[in-house]
């Protein structure tokens, strides 16, 4: 082989390598999301704004591509109006606010997959829900629109339970001191007066 020869092999090679490579890391990125959310600094605040109020476990959850933007006139028949969700089934233990049922199974969603596209808040607000999670959703209802419910906000809309014990979270300023899910649910329960 002459220069020429392996010189453009050599260039081929290293396009080729480039190319896989670019595959690669595509495939492997992960995308951060950093939404705003409203905030409550009390707790009658957070209670009020929720259409629903539950006690409830993880029972299943998957991904799912949802349209969420609604706009009065507009048809929603491509993907471009739809986004990347992590959707759990929920199944309701116990009902504090709304019209919810004991027993019924409500699907509630959270941004992103929880693997390659995530939700910052959420992490650093005990995660995406698994399978077994017990807790208390502070939640708003899009039924009028067919989408699953949504918590309030990452850091305030759930509240960990394990073991019938609060799970705390450090950035929640709401609903401190409640070590039980018993206490939790009457201290909830004032807040609706």
């Amino acid at each position: 082989m002459n220069i020429k020869n392996k010189t453009f092999i050599s260039v081929l090679c290293i396009i080729a390598v480039s190319f896989v490579i670019g595959i690669y890391l595509k495939q492997n990125h992960i995308q951060y999301l950093q939404p705003d959310y409203a905030v409550y600094d009390n707790e009658t605040g957070l209670v009020d704004v929720s259409t629903d109020i539950i006690v409830g476990e993880i029972i299943d959850s998957k991904v799912e591509n949802i349209k969420v933007a609604f706009t009065e006139g507009r048809k929603y028949e491509n993907d471009e109006d739809k986004m990347i969700y992590l959707v759990s089934d929920i199944k309701v233990t116990d009902v504090i606010k709304g019209d919810i049922k004991k027993d019924d199974i409500i699907r509630i969603k959270q941004l992103g997959d929880g693997e390659k596209i995530i939700d910052q808040t959420i992490m650093e607000n005990n995660g995406y829900y698994k399978k077994g999670n017990k807790k208390v959703f502070f939640l708003k209802s899009f039924k009028e629109f067919g989408v699953p419910y949504s918590v309030i906000n990452p850091i305030q809309g759930q509240i960990d339970i394990e073991n019938d014990k609060v799970k705390e979270n450090k950035n929640n300023v709401l609903f401190k001191n409640i070590k039980n899910e018993k206490d939790l649910v009457e201290k909830v329960k004032e807040a609706l007066k």
